[in-house]
């Protein structure tokens, strides 16, 4: 008896069943928000920093709050599949700089590099504020 034949059923139902699970985790996978309260650390040269992100995301768009040292300021980003980039435009000694993060998601978590205004660079992580 050949074991792939055991299940009942035709081929063409096996397969829609599988298509259907297939289309199912898919859709548990992207659902996944990142909308929230996120704890981050970055590392430079310079040293730590430990500011949080308020995230809201409408499809691949990420939109927020940045608080950290040098104030709250609006957040603008992407997210993709475990993918992930935003940028916020901060002032330091009346000079404004754009700082871009990217990085992957996983799960609660995420992290990546981080680049202060086309010069120094580090590395970021963050988790979900419990």
């Amino acid at each position: 008896m050949n074991p792939l034949r055991a299940h009942s059923g035709s081929p063409t139902e096996r397969h829609i069943a599988m298509f259907l699970f297939l289309m199912a985790a898919a859709c548990l996978a992207q659902a996944r928000s990142l909308t929230g309260r996120w704890d981050l650390t970055v590392e430079t040269s310079q040293g730590k920093a430990t500011p949080t992100m308020d995230l809201k995301q409408d499809g691949d768009k990420l939109t927020g709050i940045y608080r950290g040292r040098l104030g709250e300021v609006p957040l603008e980003g992407r997210s993709n599949g475990d993918s992930i980039e935003f940028s916020v435009k901060l002032k330091f000694r009346d000079q404004e700089i754009t700082v871009k993060y990217t990085g992957r998601v996983q799960d609660d978590s995420m992290k990546g590099t981080v680049q202060f205004g086309g010069s120094t660079t580090g590395s970021w992580s963050a988790q979900r504020h419990q």
